[in-house]
This record gives C-alpha cells, sequence and structure tokens, in this order.
C-alpha cells in the first residue's frame, strides 16, 4: 500500500512502512517526549497568563503523539486553557490507514480513545498545505502541515526584517523530534524562528550529526549535545544562525506584512467589530473563543439583515488543476468550512446533503475527471460521479454524464447561522449606525461614533467587517472595493423537484427544498445599485439552471416566471477576487517607507510595515462569503491574539490589505 499527498505541482510517496512512519505507544510517548518536556508539571501549573500552550512535532507520522499528549492535557491543563499542536507530515496517511494504525497504538491508553473518533471525523484530505482542525469542544487545536516540514514550518513563522527589532511573535512552547531522518538544518532553522529562550524539545536520534546540527540552531541538550539512550532533550537558546529571522530567506524578500506596531496584549481583552454579517459574526465567534469580550455593532436590530441575509446558502466547490493562489486559497477555506459547520449541520440547521458540481461543457468534464485523479486519496471528501451515480446521489435525472460530488459540503441557513454565532456570553450586539473610527492614543482605544459624535462603543481593538462600507471610513477608503448587485430566486416545491436530495452548482446553483421552496441564482450586476427584485433576473438564474444542465429546465415547466419569488443584494468583491483579511496599514507612511518600489519594482527594501494600532478588516468575501469567513475569521483572530496561523505566509499575504498599496507602489499607481 502506498499513499501520496496532493500538491499543486508534485506528489510525493512513500510506503506505509517505511521509517518515516513510527508508532508510539503511550508508554512510549510518555518516556521520550511527555516527560523529558515536563508537560504534564508545566499544564497542571498554567495560569491565566498562559491560557494557550503550543507544542510542535516534526513528524506527524500515525498522530499517537498528538493523542496521547491531548488526552494528558484535559486531564490536567485548567479548563480554560487551549492546547495548539503543530505537527508536520511529509506524506500523510489516509483517514483509513489513520485509523488501522492506531488500532493497536491506542488500546493501553481508553482516554485517547474518543479523541481519536473526533480526529478522524475531522481529518481532512490530505493535500499539500496547513490545515487547521478544532477538537475537545474547543480546548485543543490541531494544526497540520501537509508537505515539507521545514518549508511549511517557515512558511507560519512571523519572521523578522533585518536590523529591525522582532515584534512580539507566537512561539512553540515545546518540541517533539520524533523522526531523526527528517530533522536536518532546515527544520531546525524553521523551528528555531518559532522558538524562544526556554522552549523545550525532545528528540530522538542515534546520529551524533543530528544533535551537531540541533545544536547550531540553538537546541541544546541538558548535559551534552550527544545522544543518550538514542534520546535528546533540552532547552532552545538564541543561536547567531538564527537570531535574526531565518537565514534562508531571498535576497529580494519584502517585510511589508510584519508589523511593528504590534504590541502583546494583557487583559482584560476587549475588541469591536462592525457589522453583523457572516464576516463579522465568524470574526467575533473566533475572539470569544480566545477569551476576548466582544461588542458588534450594526446598523440593523439583528444579525445578517444585508448581504449574508438569503434563506439558504451553500460552501460553493471551485477546485482547479492550476497551481495559482485563488484555488488554493478556495481549496483551504473549503476544507476549513466543511469542518467548521459540522456543529451546525449536526444541529439541524440546514442540511449536510453533499454539493454536485455538474460540467456545463466538455472541457470542463475533462478537467473534473483529473481533478478526481488527483484526489482519489481524498474521496471521502471529493469523488467523481459517473451515469447512473448521478441520478443515484441527486435524486435527479441529468444531461451530464459525469460530475464532481462533495459529500462533506451543503447548504445553511446564513440567518440562523449569524444569530447562533452571536450566541455566545462573551458577545454582545448593538445597533448603531457608525460614521466614523476614532483611535485615542492616550487611553489606546478605538470608539465607533455615531452622526453626532457620540461613542456607541470602545475597545482598543477594532474590526471593520461592514463590506463595502469600509469604503466610507478615512482609515480603510483605500481599499479597491466594489459594490455588485445578486439576485437569487425562489421555486415552489413541484412534482420534478421534490425527489433533489443535494446541491446541484454549475453555472448557477440549486438547492434541495425547505420550507416547500428551493433557492437558486445568482445574478451579478456591478452596475446596478437598486435592490428591488426582477423578472430578467429570475429570467437570467433559469438560464444559468439549463447552461449547467438541460434537465434542470424541466424543473420550471408548471413554473410562471411571475410567480417566482426572490431576493436582491450586494456583495463586496476585490479585483483579485480575494478576500482582505487583516491589518490596516497607515498608508501615508508606507508609501513613503516603501517608495523605492516606485522606480524599481524588485527593490529589496528591509523596513518593515506601518500599521494603525489594533485596527483590522475583514471584508471582500465577494459571492463566497460561507465559505471563506470562518478560515478568514481565524486568520485574523490568530494575529490579534497572537497565535500561529492556520494558513502558509504565501497564502496570507495574498489576502492582506496592504497589498493593494505595494502592488499600486510598484506600478508607478501611488
Amino acid at each position: 500500500m502506498s499513499r501520496r499527498i496532493v500538491g499543486a505541482e508534485r506528489t510525493q510517496t512513500d510506503g506505509i512502512g517505511a521509517p518515516a512512519d513510527q508508532h508510539f505507544s503511550y508508554s512510549d510517548s510518555l518516556k521520550w517526549f511527555i516527560k523529558p518536556n515536563e508537560l504534564e508539571c508545566r499544564w497542571s501549573n498554567l495560569g491565566i497568563q498562559s491560557a494557550l500552550f503550543t507544542l510542535g512535532e516534526t513528524h506527524f507520522g500515525c498522530g499517537s503523539n498528538f493523542l496521547h499528549s491531548a488526552a494528558l492535557w484535559l486531564a490536567s491543563a485548567p479548563s480554560s486553557a487551549r492546547l495548539h499542536y503543530v505537527a508536520a507530515h511529509p506524506a500523510p496517511l489516509t483517514r483509513i490507514e489513520l485509523r488501522l494504525a492506531n488500532a493497536r497504538y491506542l488500546a493501553p491508553n481508553q482516554s485517547a480513545t474518543p479523541l481519536l473518533a473526533e480526529l478522524l471525523a475531522h481529518y481532512p484530505a490530505t493535500v499539500k498545505g496547513v490545515h487547521r482542525l478544532v477538537l475537545g469542544n474547543g480546548k485543543i487545536n490541531l494544526t497540520l502541515l501537509f508537505g515539507d516540514a521545514a518549508e511549511l514550518f517557515e512558511q507560519i513563522a512571523l519572521g523578522a526584517a533585518p536590523q529591525q527589532k522582532k515584534p512580539p511573535a507566537p512561539r512553540v512552547d515545546a518540541w517533539f523530534m520524533p523522526c531523526s531522518a527528517y530533522i536536518g538544518e532546515g527544520l531546525g532553522v524553521s523551528a528555531a524562528a518559532l522558538s524562544s529562550n526556554g522552549t523545550s524539545f525532545a528528540a530522538l536520534s542515534q546520529r551524533n550529526a543530528i544533535a551537531e546540527q540541533l545544536a547550531a540552531c540553538g537546541f541544546l541538550s541538558g548535559t551534552t549535545n550527544e545522544p543518550t539512550d538514542g534520546m535528546l532533550s533540552g532547552q532552545y537558546a538564541a543561536a547567531p544562525l538564527t537570531a535574526t529571522s531565518l537565514a534562508t530567506q531571498p535576497a529580494r524578500q519584502l517585510y511589508w506584512h510584519i508589523n511593528r506596531q504590534a504590541a502583546a496584549q494583557c487583559p482584560p481583552q476587549q475588541a469591536l467589530v462592525l457589522g453583523a454579517g457572516i464576516a463579522g459574526c465568524c470574526t467575533a465567534r473566533a475572539l470569544a473563543t480566545r477569551g476576548y469580550e466582544v461588542t458588534v455593532v450594526d446598523r440593523h436590530p439583528a444579525a445578517a439583515c444585508e448581504g449574508s441575509g438569503n434563506r439558504q446558502a451553500i460552501v460553493y466547490p471551485k477546485l482547479s488543476l492550476r497551481d495559482e493562489l485563488l484555488p488554493r486559497i478556495n481549496l483551504a477555506a473549503m476544507l476549513f468550512a466543511s469542518r467548521y459547520y459540522r456543529p451546525f449541520w449536526k444541529a439541524g440547521f440546514g442540511a449536510q446533503c453533499g454539493v454536485l458540481v455538474l460540467p456545463h461543457n466538455e472541457k470542463v468534464a475533462a478537467e473534473q475527471r483529473q481533478i478526481s485523479a488527483r484526489l482519489k486519496a481524498s474521496e471521502n471528501w471529493v469523488r467523481l460521479l459517473q451515469g447512473r451515480q448521478l441520478a443515484d446521489i441527486s435524486g435527479l435525472q441529468h444531461t451530464a454524464e459525469c460530475g464532481l460530488f462533495f459529500p462533506q459540503l451543503g447548504w445553511l441557513p446564513p440567518v440562523d447561522i449569524c444569530g447562533e454565532l452571536l450566541r455566545h456570553p462573551k458577545i454582545q450586539l448593538l445597533r448603531g449606525q457608525v460614521e466614523r473610527l476614532v483611535y485615542c492614543d492616550r487611553d489606546k482605544r478605538w470608539s465607533f461614533l455615531d452622526g453626532a459624535d457620540k461613542a456607541i462603543a470602545e475597545a482598543p481593538i477594532a474590526v471593520v467587517a461592514s463590506a463595502f462600507g469600509c469604503r466610507q471610513f478615512a482609515q480603510t477608503d483605500f481599499l479597491p472595493v466594489a459594490k455588485v448587485r445578486g439576485q437569487i430566486s425562489h421555486l415552489a416545491v413541484n412534482s420534478e423537484s421534490q425527489s433533489l436530495r443535494t446541491v446541484l452548482c454549475g453555472k448557477g446553483y440549486f438547492t434541495p427544498a425547505s420550507g416547500g421552496q428551493h433557492s437558486f441564482g445568482a445574478t451579478y450586476n456591478p452596475e446596478l445599485d437598486c435592490s428591488d427584485v426582477r423578472k430578467r433576473d429570475h429570467r437570467e438564474n433559469i438560464r444559468q439552471l439549463i447552461d449547467t444542465d438541460a434537465q434542470l429546465g424541466k424543473l420550471f415547466a408548471s413554473s410562471e416566471i411571475d410567480e417566482l419569488d426572490g431576493r436582491a443584494n450586494f456583495r463586496c468583491t476585490t479585483k483579485d477576487y480575494l478576500p482582505i483579511v487583516g491589518g490596516v496599514p497607515d498608508v501615508e507612511r508606507m508609501s513613503r517607507d516603501f517608495s523605492a518600489l516606485r522606480h524599481d519594482a524588485r527593490s529589496p527594501i528591509s523596513a518593515a510595515g506601518s500599521y494603525l494600532p489594533n485596527l483590522y478588516i475583514h471584508c471582500g468575501l465577494g459571492s463566497r462569503g460561507l465559505g471563506y469567513a470562518p478560515l478568514a475569521a481565524e486568520l485574523l483572530a490568530c494575529e490579534i491574539a497572537n497565535e500561529l496561523p492556520p494558513l502558509e505566509r504565501t497564502l496570507r499575504l495574498a489576502m492582506h490589505p496592504a497589498r493593494f498599496l505595494i502592488r499600486d507602489l510598484k506600478r508607478r499607481q501611488r
């Protein structure tokens, strides 16, 4: 048996019996990793100031070290604390292989068995990249790095600009280094970039060369740097090799994304969120789970009254064979969303009925077959349906001969989801029309002011999640967002449509019935600024479905356009179709610091970025709000709380608010 990890351009294979797949029993984990790092004692004594403990592992294997450690965490750590376990695997096991491998090694540790079941339920597709899982009722975050360990650990490190004071950065508190074959200088440098003085480590190795490499990177054993009984343990102390960022960074690296205004935060932690759509509600919930007191301000009395207010919405899956930023971020967001919404589906909100994407021409069909072949190891997440399988799964006949089926996805009612996200003891919703954002340097607080300059709410941290409304504020009016109208249609269930069991997607989408009606759409009208429901847009929505699959036209045989209901509202879109997530730059200062880019777009500037203090933004989700919002909110909350991110740096920068500023400078447009 072999397994593989799917990347944009390459496939890695590794036999299941290879040394890379080390399995550790409970006694092994205790002896080699848990006790040398003194984890039980450290976790029992965690205080309020140490509500998060980050544990890194250089090789995940079958996850036995994680499962044993997580069980110990739940038994010994304070109930308010969270464990963040970050682990790499160059050739991850499939879900079936993971279950079989742990059937033997977990047997003596019954407390870890429920965690294995939860891990298997949330285990992601074996796609190259960063995968964030939330387990143990939110007390454990597991971040899996599928691919080259040194590369991906480097990608989640913050780093620092040369000759600049290193800003406060998230760190790993303890390391497990179980596989000497994968402990080399590159991985040692990347691990060092995620460590600080006092970070403990335990490594298995029979080779003195490994000990020397670790020591060169700052990982010093307690006695000597030679392996004792095959094991090294000790602490990290900053070494000259890694004292200034990563030695492996390219010479032309820019550091505009590094926020030199970032500061360590102390309780009480308070934040404001402007906007109660799906972006604002996901952000508020992500902060509240980290202990922040969050005030959400919206001009409406309830959540999701504008762009997020449709009756039914879907996580629209759009895969690609291209190794480009947009499809990579789409894929990461879909994988995260499929896990994020699972508790809502289980609670009866919408339905995890699966999403079937039908090709509208042979070129798309051929691409779907290639995508299916590439993701064959993740058939539990996506698989190709052909012939009669289409009707067996969807409940309807189709013209198409194949289609990609995503069994982990489905539809949700956004209004209800937003309401549930705000239902948290640390979140309150206030109604108010915010006209200005004002920062008081003396009090270090942001204020949301109304038209009479009266403060609606105040807090040290503020997040703008008001879609295209960000253009009204002086701090965010540089962002090139657009207001795009979209209309969805509602069709009363009929004898033809009542058999539909899954969401259908193509040029448009069509949902199974809820409350006696289907939802389908949607139009895209960038030049239209009205929310009236139009008959011509109903016709356009029907045309999109028929263009997707001619058989879908039969659903409307007994329906008149005049009888269709619907809803129109506005999306917030960007020129590159990617969300805007992160700290808000100080435009004037950054334009000055990076002015050399106007003359040479490849100028090697070592300055760090300049950002407004504790002001962030989350917008530009376009027509994929339900899909993008959970991952974007997690990314933003990690930035605010100074935690390791759930996404590679390359993808984070593609969504960063300052990207537009840097691009304009390079194009001499600013």
